[in-house]
């Protein structure tokens, strides 16, 4: 998002951004219309969860909020990431009343599965998919808990019964498997376009190889951070950086301490001007995720910085990596595999070399900024031109 917020202010565009209240944002002139923070993860009372469980489904202060900032700032289309929860689809509503088309990028699989993740009891789940959401409150996928579930499942219920994404005009998928998905779970195909997100490419890729096994992202079972454990255990002349935070970290290092392992170092979060060092002097970033990633930006930052990817073969991970090319691909779980793949890089410096300079060619060729902003661009032009997302426009969608 922030990536295309530059490069469009960059080409002479006027950006107006609208979220939640948070102390983290980033500061702009258009902070007195973000909607009220909220948080879904501090205690309280029945009725404080009754009005936030209302807000999930639908919220009115969003909406008025974002019509405030449509009345003053007159944009010509929206661009919309996730809105779920915080913001609720009442900002759509909102869009559509002022006649502001709105193009949406799903970076999970929200219209499909209460939780977002396709993934529940430890394991890939589909149930939900094309189904009921019914699944999601048997299971308590949300956060292990029977009412947040519920909630969630009511959620989807609601808006898939009233139709409540109807007026986005089209819905960017990363990858292909996310588009596969969110046809079986309804969404028209003619509003589903695959373009694979892009990445900031920057003008040295590699400087030094320091010959360490990177990890970038949350610290979450789903992420595979176990078996990666125990392939780090199989390799212990082998250097581990996990670089983020996340509620499995205390258990990772108190199993680490337990286990005598001192070669895995949690780096906690690393501010955006340290990751770029942090991602070329890797000898390998390693994603042995075990839930269906959809097109992660830990891997495509890695990939232009011509650094060789190990990656589990699931999801839309095995679209941006060819194995033997641009890295390898393991089984997801398989703690084995996965240290066999990483021995192989860690003993054959020239060819994790190799595997880089092909990276950053795909990187290149895949997920340029340029390209990627050209086809916004020109979607956008066409959508005002016609006020209408009907018609499908297939030279836009040079993935399919």
């Amino acid at each position: 998002m922030f990536l295309i917020w530059r490069t469009l202010e960059a080409d002479g565009h006027t950006v107006i951004p609208f979220g939640m209240a948070h102390p983290r944002n980033v500061l702009t002139a258009y902070d007195k219309f973000l909607a009220p923070g909220v948080s879904y993860r501090q205690p309280m009372g029945l009725r404080a969860q009754v009005a936030l469980a209302r807000a999930i489904w639908y919220s009115p202060e969003a909406r008025e909020r974002l019509k405030r900032l449509l009345a003053e700032a007159q944009p010509d289309i929206a661009y919309v990431h996730n809105i779920y929860h915080q913001l609720s689809p009442s900002v759509l509503e909102a869009l559509h009343e002022a006649g502001i088309p709105v193009i949406m990028t799903l970076h999970d699989y929200k219209l499909a599965c209460p939780n977002y993740r396709l993934y529940t009891e430890g394991r890939p789940c589909m149930r939900c998919v094309g189904d009921g959401f019914h699944h999601a409150v048997l299971h308590r996928c949300v956060q292990g808990s029977r009412l947040k579930s519920l909630v969630c499942a009511i959620e989807n219920t609601l808006h898939r019964r009233k139709g409540a994404y109807r007026s986005v005009a089209y819905f960017i998928a990363p990858s292909r498997f996310l588009y596969n998905i969110m046809t079986r779970a309804g969404l028209p195909e003619n509003k589903l376009l695959h373009w694979p997100n892009p990445v900031d490419l920057p003008p040295v890729p590699r400087s030094r190889d320091a010959g360490y096994i990177l990890y970038s992202g949350r610290l979450v079972p789903e992420k595979g951070l176990w078996p990666l454990m125990r392939a780090a255990q199989r390799l212990p002349q082998a250097e581990f950086h996990l670089a983020g935070e996340g509620p499995l970290r205390p258990e990772l290092e108190a199993w680490c301490r337990h286990q005598g392992l001192f070669n895995v170092r949690f780096l906690g979060f690393v501010p955006p001007e340290a990751t770029p060092k942090l991602i070329r002097e890797a000898r390998c970033l390693v994603m042995p995720s075990e839930w269906y990633e959809n097109c992660p930006m830990a891997v495509l930052e890695a990939l232009a910085h011509g650094v060789p990817v190990v990656a589990s073969r699931i999801g839309g991970l095995p679209e941006l990596i060819a194995h033997g090319q641009e890295g390898l691909l393991v089984p997801p779980g398989d703690e084995a595999a996965l240290a066999d793949a990483l021995s192989l890089l860690l003993s054959d410096p020239v060819q994790a070399a190799a595997m880089g300079r092909r990276a950053r060619k795909r990187a290149e060729r895949d997920h340029a900024p340029r390209p990627y902003l050209d086809r916004l661009l020109a979607l956008s032009a066409e959508l005002l031109r016609h006020d209408s997302g009907t018609q499908r426009i297939s030279f836009l969608d040079p993935y399919r």
